[in-house]
């Protein structure tokens, strides 16, 4: 598997625009794409541990649209020899991320931040100039129309929780009724009865008076 070192002959294509994203952005036999450890730091995440976060989030909902095989080649686990204090180096595993794997980890990214919106621009235009590319050719599906379906299923997934916690409010009123059938049904000993009269301070006679009020 290839190291990819700060020294690769196409570690970055400078002088195409001012955009921070051309600055990073390689290409290699396969296409153009970007390493995740080098957009971690454009889209204003410091620590990888966050960052990582992102583009795993992304990478689970690429799977759940077109499946594993797919996930795994737009969100690709490479290794890659950062340089340490004292001249040392330590080897730490990066991801290589097509185009459509950067956009959907900038639309996956924190929204509050400045850089994650520029990223959603830049990487959106991208897909656009990409598909206008390629209407000459007849494709199974664009990077448009897959982001397209990625936005149906956040909205279905959204959805989903905003049923179950209606469900769960509704549960949470429930509950107290069940529970208050559930004493009044304990009510019908003598055992129950005097327990009752006794968290009240109540005479044990009133105390079933009471119970067979709620009765009838």
């Amino acid at each position: 598997m290839h190291d990819y070192t700060p020294q690769d002959e196409n570690f970055c294509l400078p002088g195409i625009t001012s955009s921070p994203f051309d600055q990073i952005r390689r290409v290699d036999e396969d296409g153009e794409y970007w390493l995740a450890r080098e957009l971690q730091a454009v889209m204003g995440y410091s620590r990888w541990e966050d960052f990582s976060i992102v583009t795993h989030k992304a990478l689970t909902s690429l799977a759940i649209i077109q499946g594993e095989p797919a996930a795994q080649h737009h969100f690709r686990r490479v290794p890659k020899t950062i340089q340490m204090p004292k001249g040392a180096q330590r080897r730490v595993l990066d991801c290589r991320l097509t185009r459509f794997a950067a956009y959907l980890t900038a639309m996956a990214g924190d929204h509050s931040k400045a850089s994650v919106a520029e990223a959603r621009i830049y990487f959106a235009v991208k897909a656009r100039e990409a598909e206008v590319a390629q209407q000459a050719h007849q494709q199974p599906m664009s990077d448009i129309e897959i982001a397209h379906q990625f936005a149906d299923l956040a909205q279905r997934h959204l959805a989903v929780v905003l049923e179950k916690q209606q469900l769960r409010e509704e549960l949470d009123v429930a509950q107290p009724k069940a529970d208050s059938w559930d004493l009044l049904a304990s009510l019908t000993s003598v055992t129950g009865v005097t327990h009752y009269a006794t968290s009240l301070t109540i005479s044990v006679g009133r105390a079933w008076f009471c119970t067979g009020l709620f009765v009838l």
